[in-house]
């Protein structure tokens, strides 16, 4: 068939051709994150330059191996820098300054002649650590440790009860899809753009179950669109969930389901926690059941921040929760569960990656995780700690791989009774230091010149005066100075802790200490919100096939619905309810049990 004949003169795509020459851009597209790293690479570079009376433009235009050394190497000196892989990110850094600034790649010479610099003379000159950076991974034993804490043992009050149940689903989300944070919430990369999962990316099917007797099965698929590197390109990845009866924790249609009936999102109005679970296949003529969303909801974020009501706390109808946020909550669970490190959620992307390595091929890996290639896996992502009994192999005995596994967990240090909180006298030692009373004494200072030229405070905040601007950069300085030197002395007393809890529990065990009378390591916790006592004895228990269906039905229904009514509750603030046996053991450690 012969091509239509053009409408358009050739005067036309002249100057459309002026207008795409002018927007053509050579550079791929990045993350904001990545172009501030640049910028603020850029700006180095310059402030390096400048200094040593060079143009930046000209050298980085010329890029003489030379210039590029003697700037990593007043890098290296001006920084404090200990690590060699710091050095190493920095020269990956000012080649995408190139790149943004020649459109060129660097060429191959200057590359392997900076990484020879970098690897051997720099290393002589400088005492530059080379051991590589700790990365853990966190398995199915250590996130079930955090879900237990979280339902049964956490007293910790959150804003609206409802996050709880979104950080359990977020954690198994993270898990079951190995994807990173920002796929689900919005990545602090792209703070405001109220991007994650929505309810269009999540599909939930009811399928016939292959045993009919035991009722159908319902599905979770998600899919994941904001991709690392593909959000530009509209890639996108489906995962498959389902329900689980051996360990209703581990479920993640539970909590799905529970967020999208306080949502009111089904578009079949008489969906509830009691019969979602009751609906079956017509095997004649279908072979699945489609749960459909309403169309006012599809693009309303699952994961969600809270806001200010009327009426106190509650959730917003339509703005995602931010990563920074939902990885604070998870620090602050690890901390409370007794883990040593506060690590960020990533641990569950290494953990996921780990487990999935051990049962796929590279590509289907790759594809799981999201790399383009095979080397980025095994140099950031596998485990330190040799997963395979070498010592039984060489013997040629039983492979103790559950004890093998055990040495790699995080949890393997786990104590719930590590100091979460600092006590006052150690809060009080922090109001005494030097740079906390110097800028105490500015506040005050510019507090009574303000009170003594405006009358108040308040008014001199109205009258926009240098000196209230002043005051407020320093009362910001002094709360964050004091913010730092809390987190870094809780720290401190939490690595003192550990540091001498083993020995104190063998003394104790070898001193026969039986008049020190600790508690039982067995703790009840009674929480205010009755959902949380029936979630604490539903959660953990798995119910035999032989049970029947009716009776995991029933405890589907029961845990949704506790979950649903969670949603929609506040727990009054109280006070923190902490065992003081970690105090009593830390107290012998240090007195050497002479004292007792």
């Amino acid at each position: 068939m012969p091509r239509k004949r053009s409408s358009k003169s050739a005067d036309f795509y002249r100057q459309r051709q002026d207008i795409v020459n002018a927007a053509l851009v050579v550079s791929t597209k990045c993350a904001p994150s990545m172009q501030n790293s640049i910028k603020k690479e850029k700006a180095s570079w310059s402030e390096y330059c400048e200094m040593m009376g060079y143009d930046p433009d000209t050298e980085l235009s010329e890029f003489r191996p030379q210039t590029i050394k003697g700037y990593l190497d007043w890098f290296v000196n001006e920084g404090s820098i200990k690590k060699l892989s710091t050095v190493r990110t920095k020269w990956k850094y000012l080649r995408l300054v190139y790149k943004d600034f020649k459109r060129e790649l660097v060429d191959m010479s200057t590359s392997l002649e900076i990484k020879g610099y970098i690897e051997t003379v720099l290393t002589s000159l400088h005492p530059l650590s080379l051991e590589s950076t700790n990365r853990p991974v966190m398995d199915v034993s250590d996130m079930y440790a955090l879900l237990h804490y979280l339902w049964a043992l956490d007293t910790h009050v959150y804003p609206h009860e409802r996050y709880r149940i979104q950080l359990h689903l977020a954690i198994l989300l993270m898990a079951y899809t190995s994807s990173r944070p920002g796929a689900i919430v919005e990545s602090s990369c792209y703070a405001g753009s109220n991007e994650g999962l929505t309810y269009r990316d999540f599909k939930l099917t009811l399928f016939p179950n292959p045993r009919p007797d035991e009722g159908d099965l319902i599905t979770l698929e998600v899919t994941l669109r904001h991709l690392k590197g593909k959000r530009s390109i509209g890639e996108k990845k489906i995962y498959v969930m389902h329900e689980r009866d051996d360990n209703p924790v581990f479920c993640p249609v539970l909590p799905f389901i529970s967020l999208a009936l306080a949502d009111n999102a089904f578009k079949a109005q008489e969906v509830n926690a009691d019969n979602v679970f009751n609906l079956g296949v017509p095997r004649d003529r279908r072979n699945s059941i489609q749960f459909e969303w309403k169309p006012s909801h599809l693009d309303i974020p699952v994961l969600r921040r809270t806001e200010a009501t009327a009426s106190g706390v509650g959730i917003s109808p339509t703005m995602i929760l931010p990563y920074s946020t939902l990885n604070d909550q998870f620090q602050q669970l690890e901390m409370l569960a007794g883990f040593r490190k506060a690590l960020t959620m990533y641990t569950i992307r290494r953990g996921a990656g780990n487990a999935v390595n051990g049962i796929a091929n590279s590509a289907e890996r790759n594809q799981a995780m999201g790399h383009s290639r095979s080397e980025i896996f095994e140099r950031h992502y596998i485990s330190q700690t040799v997963k395979i009994d070498v010592q039984s192999a060489f013997l040629g005995s039983a492979p103790r791989e559950e004890l093998i596994q055990a040495v790699g967990r995080l949890s393997r240090d786990r104590d719930v009774w590590a100091p979460t909180k600092l006590t006052t006298t150690q809060k009080d030692s922090i109001s005494n230091d030097p740079a906390v009373i110097y800028l105490k004494e500015q506040r005050d200072d510019l507090s009574v010149e303000l009170r003594k030229t405006f009358g108040t405070i308040t008014n001199g905040k109205r009258a926009r005066s240098l000196i209230y601007d002043r005051y407020w950069q320093v009362t910001k300085s002094l709360a964050k100075e004091i913010g730092h030197l809390r987190y870094a002395k809780l720290q401190e007393v939490r690595d003192s802790f550990f540091d001498c809890i083993n020995t104190a529990e063998i003394d104790i065990q070898l001193h026969d200490k039986k008049d020190v009378s600790l508690p039982s390591k067995g703790r009840d916790v009674v929480h205010e919100l009755q959902d949380r006592n029936i979630l604490t004895k539903l959660l953990f228990q798995s119910i035999p096939i032989e049970d029947g269906t009716d009776k995991r039905r029933r405890l589907r229904s029961d845990v949704a619905r506790s979950f649903q009514t969670l949603c929609s509750s506040c727990e009054v603030q109280f006070s923190n309810r902490r065992s003081t046996h970690g105090v009593l053991v830390l107290r012998i450690a240090r007195a050497k049990l002479s004292v007792y």
